[in-house]
């Protein structure tokens, strides 16, 4: 087996990665029953991950309320459904519809 084959062959396998902006559209295509599993660095430096989904409260959508602060407010199942804020930065890793991306 050559080079070129094995590279390829270990390809199949790797974590693509996607930019904050293909993060941020994936998420708001989220629903109660389609959410996503994401993975972010908190304030004190742990890390965390929740399954999440973007949500609609009083009438507006919250998870654009703390857009120019560079965060999100998301519905966590996680957390028995409830808002969970999240800064975009912070956001290492996602899974949805059943695939696993990197974020930078």
């Amino acid at each position: 087996m050559n080079s070129n084959s094995v590279y390829k062959n270990l390809q199949k396998f790797a974590i693509p990665t996607i930019d904050i902006g293909e993060f941020q559209y994936m998420l708001e295509k989220t629903k109660s029953y389609n959410p996503m599993q994401i993975w972010w660095e908190k304030l004190d430096g742990d890390r965390t991950n929740r399954e999440m989904y973007w949500g609609v409260y009083k009438g507006g959508k919250a998870s654009q309320t703390r857009t120019a602060e560079d965060l999100v407010a998301l519905i966590s199942i996680t957390n028995g459904r409830e808002y969970r804020t999240i800064d975009y930065s912070s956001v290492w890793k996602c899974r949805f519809e059943e695939k696993t991306y990197y974020v930078k």
